[in-house]
This record gives C-alpha cells, sequence and structure tokens, in this order.
C-alpha cells in the first residue's frame, strides 16, 4: 500500500474519499435527523389542536359513552394541548428547522467541493497540481465548518 504522505495524488485521492464518506455522510445523516424531528413534532402540535377541539366538542355531546368518561376526557383535554405546548417548545428552544436547513447546506456545500475536487484532480499534472487541489479544498472544508458552527 502507497503511504500517502509521500504521494500527492493519492493523499488527495484519499481525501476526497474521506469528504465524501465522513464528512458529506454527517451532513446528510444529521440533516435527515433534524428533519424527522421536525416533522415528528409538528406532527404531534397538529395533532394534538385536532384532538382537542373534537374532545371539547364531545364534551358537551348526549352520547351515553362521552357522559360516562366525561372526567377521562377532561383528564385527556388537559394532556392533549399540554404535549402540543411542549413540543412546540422544543421546536422553538433546539430551532429543529433551522439546523435542519444549515445542515442540508453544509451538505449542499460539501457535494459541491467533492465534484469541484474531483474536477480538478482530474486535470492535476503533477504533484504541484495535486498539492494545490488539496490545499484549496482543506480551506474551503474549514470555511464551511466554521460557517456552520456559527449557529450553535
Amino acid at each position: 500500500m502507497l503511504d500517502v504522505k509521500d504521494n500527492e495524488k493519492e493523499a488527495l485521492k484519499a481525501y476526497l474519499e474521506e469528504l465524501r464518506s465522513e464528512y458529506y455522510e454527517w451532513y446528510d445523516r444529521e440533516k435527515n435527523r433534524n428533519r424527522k424531528w421536525w416533522r415528528s413534532l409538528n406532527f404531534l402540535i397538529i395533532g394534538s389542536s385536532v384532538i382537542t377541539t373534537i374532545l371539547a366538542a364531545l364534551q358537551t355531546s348526549e352520547i351515553s359513552f362521552i357522559k360516562s368518561n366525561l372526567i377521562n376526557i377532561q383528564i385527556i383535554l388537559i394532556l392533549v394541548p399540554l404535549a402540543g405546548t411542549a413540543a412546540s417548545t422544543v421546536l422553538m428552544q433546539t430551532k429543529t428547522l433551522e439546523l435542519y436547513k444549515l445542515r442540508e447546506k453544509g451538505r449542499e456545500e460539501m457535494q459541491f467541493l467533492i465534484d469541484e475536487g474531483r474536477r480538478q484532480f482530474a486535470a492535476c499534472k503533477n504533484d504541484a497540481d495535486f498539492t494545490k487541489v488539496h490545499n484549496f479544498l482543506l480551506s474551503e472544508v474549514r470555511k464551511i465548518e466554521q460557517s456552520q458552527a456559527r449557529f450553535c
């Protein structure tokens, strides 16, 4: 196996693979995780509103099942909006939507860098060219990471 320290071409090739397998995958995974949280919590918020409205309307119903379980309905009428409010608070405090958008932006930028790195890799003619592309990628990844860290 070649030692990448002594071979600029192999070092750049290894770095491009690292960008794809580690950096890009991390941004994609984090984007998906935040999107799932955002969707789930929004579903809970909307669902709790609908359930609360229905149960509030049923409170005055003459249906025997409702009359016999009125105390349970009243307890649910307290707990369901509480769950919706908690979900809303979590969304607001964790800025889940903003994090989702930020990680998606990072994923897109990383994909562009990988594509650009491959394009420049193909145009390299000597070790100096490979080093120049490698340094360019290192610099751009640092910029992406700094812009992502500013949010936190």
